[in-house]
């Protein structure tokens, strides 16, 4: 399992990097250097990982590489449905979801909206009630759409794709969470 996971993290890297040198190459754009919007933001999303739904913050560095690359960090609360070993009932165990990535980004319409790509790592800290593991780590990979209708405020819509592995061995059926289809949504405010 860590031999694919390190062949995933592999593939992400060189697609992000492989977006970041194409999005490079057809820069033309010369609003984005002067860009309001490029300082740092703050954020928070609402987010389904596979059937996970979830609460989460990010923070966004200024752009940087032209005006097209920025690091973002993300935390969030997440909720795995399951039924625990010797019970009966469905229950929502929480556990805890941190992702780091790289954001590209290119303005279409005069800084009121952006689309942008970001691909990263993720680390779970999975509740010791559905996992055995104290930490499972993965990578995912997003396309988004930031709609701008003020200078300071973005909202916000991504799909994409997250890979952890991960495994609730301690629920019945063993279901897999954090695996699969993502999607988020939210607002950023720009300071």
């Amino acid at each position: 399992m860590k031999k694919q996971l390190a062949k995933n993290l592999t593939v992400l890297l060189g697609v992000t990097l492989f977006a970041f040198s194409v999005n490079a190459q057809t820069k033309t754009d010369s609003s984005q250097k002067t860009s309001s919007l490029n300082h740092f933001s703050l954020g928070f999303n609402l987010n389904q990982y596979q059937h996970d739904f979830g609460v989460g913050m990010n923070l966004t560095t200024p752009y940087f590489a032209g005006s097209s690359m920025a690091i973002r960090v993300m935390g969030s609360a997440q909720w795995l449905q399951n039924i625990p070993k010797g019970d009966t009932m469905t229950t929502w165990s929480p556990y805890v979801n941190i992702r780091l990535s790289v954001v590209t980004r290119q303005f279409v319409i005069n800084n009121k909206i952006s689309l942008y790509s970001e691909g990263g790592v993720v680390m779970l800290i999975p509740n010791n009630q559905f996992s055995s593991q104290p930490f499972q780590f993965g990578g995912f990979g997003v396309f988004g759409f930031e709609f701008h209708p003020t200078k300071n405020w973005g909202q916000f819509i991504e799909a994409g794709g997250i890979g952890t592995g991960a495994i609730a061995d301690k629920a019945i059926g063993r279901p897999i969470y954090s695996n699969g289809f993502l999607v988020s949504t939210g607002f950023r405010i720009h300071f």
